[in-house]
């Protein structure tokens, strides 16, 4: 083989060698930024969950590169910034969506007293 040719063939596989780990790391990145935000959105759920003046099962939690959501109906205005303060306390957290919305008075009532049948 000329050393031209040989030259090509090394160049080449450098090359591709390169990209490869390029778009290994990419995927890597991708990989970790995933588990780190279901980590982020696991630790919102479980702060939320104890704390006595939330009802965190009527709030969505989803994190995507940091970005947390909130979506849900809350009780009342006091509720929806106890989780917003609960949220930006969340190691990991960037930024906050808040896309809460507080009750109408008559159907937090609804769903606080029993219904009579």
């Amino acid at each position: 083989m000329s050393s031209t040719f040989r030259a090509a063939v090394l160049a080449l596989t450098l090359s591709l060698g390169a990209t490869g780990c390029s778009l290994f790391r990419a995927h890597e990145a991708a990989t970790t930024a995933y588990v780190g935000d279901t980590a982020i959105t696991t630790r919102v759920q479980t702060a939320l969950i104890h704390d006595p003046h939330i009802r965190a099962s009527e709030i969505d939690v989803q994190t995507a590169q940091g970005r947390v959501t909130l979506d849900g109906e809350v009780d009342d205005a006091a509720m929806a910034q106890r989780a917003l303060e609960i949220t930006r306390a969340t190691p990991g957290v960037r930024t906050i969506d808040d896309k809460l919305t507080v009750a109408s008075p008559s159907t937090a009532l609804n769903t606080k007293l029993p219904q009579r049948g």
